[in-house]
């Protein structure tokens, strides 16, 4: 699986009528002021995932035609994974790792201990950077959380401290 965040310097999905089959823009960039919402996206070569913040919605996408193939609303992604097809989803707000099969459907969602910012993941493993767990003296430590992406269990958490810069990635 690829990896993913938000660009840096901003990005857009742009959506007209943001229904299954209707075509989507993934646009890296700065945002436009009107019709844009910040972005985050990846791909496993066989098909694209996104995810706009303003509407709550992770779309897949059809990344020769830009096809929407499937929409689930409700997952306010900061970051996705992709591995077998199925995407992996940080949703800090609730504290979160979503995980939604090939076809678009919500299998799990996954309480971590803290804000997930990043996600990578392969076959067998997600792993999520987790910027200040709860517990953690403010700004004192950061962590790196290892899922089963099997049993979607907790296996593992690796305490870094926040001077630390913590990247995450599938690939080496």
């Amino acid at each position: 699986g690829f990896a993913s965040g938000r660009p840096s310097g901003g990005g857009t999905i742009q959506c007209r009528g943001c229904r299954l089959g209707t075509t989507i823009t993934v646009k890296v960039g700065s945002p436009d002021r009107e019709n844009s919402s910040p972005a985050t996206v990846a791909s496993d070569g066989r098909s694209l995932w996104a995810a706009a913040a303003a509407s709550r919605t992770v779309y897949r996408v059809n990344p020769k035609s830009g096809r929407i193939l499937d929409s689930v609303a409700g997952v306010d992604g900061s970051a996705i994974a992709v591995a077998d097809g199925a995407a992996w989803v940080a949703e800090p707000r609730r504290g979160d790792i979503v995980h939604i099969d090939a076809r678009g459907r919500v299998i799990a969602r996954i309480r971590v201990p803290g804000d997930p910012t990043r996600v990578a993941a392969d076959a067998t493993t997600v792993w999520v950077a987790i910027p200040h767990p709860q517990g953690a003296v403010w700004r004192a430590r950061s962590a790196v959380l290892r899922i089963d992406a099997k049993t979607r269990n907790r296996v593992a958490v690796v305490s870094v401290p926040a001077r630390n810069i913590v990247m995450i990635s599938s690939r080496i």
